[in-house]
């Protein structure tokens, strides 16, 4: 059933639809309201399963209470250097309270990686933004929870935004080293890492595990043992993805 509401007799508080359905036990219905702009505003939508329902000497009418949700108007996620650039925006919101950012590997599995406060309830445009500054190499995912006061919430749409493998920037100093190399990079924050030198031949003559210094996305190896020479140091995540690679001399 697709029926518009032309019935113009009653004003904008009339009841407008008066075309009957004629449902069967079992049967599900969706209703999709379209072109109503008053988001955040509260209405009622009354069903009449019976002639005179309501009255007195007859069952009670079907009632749905709506209030229409944020309206939320698309994610979007672009490189930035070594981070992901996160927009989004919103049409107008009512009794939002904020959005979870959410990131994932494969597509399905998301994690929580930061939150920004929602504009509460308004009628005009926002604008909102969030920086991943540790992404990971290869493909990431990410999307919102669109979170109300009372702690429901929606997921937006997801958008992926992809590091190849070695596109991820480090910094390596001091370079040449004597003792420690210093590993710097914003895609090492906070995360578990792997790292490994290479000698000129491509032997490996060191490598270990570490995590990053806090969240200050640096690393101290040491280098003293090392013969003096040049070097090729690689940094990959305990999954495997790299993290980076540059040479380096050791005096």
């Amino acid at each position: 059933m697709n029926w518009v509401a032309t019935d113009v007799t009653e004003g904008v508080f009339g009841d407008s639809w008066n075309q009957y359905i004629t449902a069967a036990v079992g049967d599900v219905y969706i209703l999709y309201v379209d072109n109503w702009y008053m988001t955040g505003f509260a209405f009622d939508l009354t069903f009449q399963y019976q002639p005179n329902c309501g009255t007195p000497g007859f069952p009670p009418c079907a009632s749905i209470s709506c209030t229409l949700p944020v309206e939320f108007l698309g994610l979007n996620g672009e490189r930035s250097g070594s981070a992901v650039a996160l927009e989004w925006s919103t049409g107008s919101e009512s009794n939002s309270s904020h959005f979870i950012v959410e990131r994932s590997k494969d597509g399905t599995n998301f994690q929580p990686i930061g939150r920004v406060e929602a504009q509460g309830s308004s009628n005009t445009f926002t604008a909102y933004d969030f920086v991943d500054r540790s992404p990971s190499a290869g493909v990431n995912y990410y999307r919102l929870k669109i979170t109300d006061l009372d702690g429901s919430s929606l997921p937006s749409n997801t958008v992926a935004v992809n590091f190849r493998s070695g596109e991820l920037p480090i910094q390596l100093y001091p370079n040449p080293a004597n003792d420690v190399l210093m590993v710097s990079s914003s895609s090492i924050a906070g995360h578990a890492l792997q790292w490994r030198i290479l000698d000129a031949s491509g032997r490996m003559v060191s490598g270990g595990n570490a995590a990053a210094l806090d969240d200050s996305g640096q690393l101290a190896i040491p280098v003293r043992d090392l013969e003096a020479g040049s070097y090729f140091f690689e940094l990959k995540d305990v999954d495997g993805g790299s993290r980076g690679n540059a040479r380096f001399v050791k005096q």
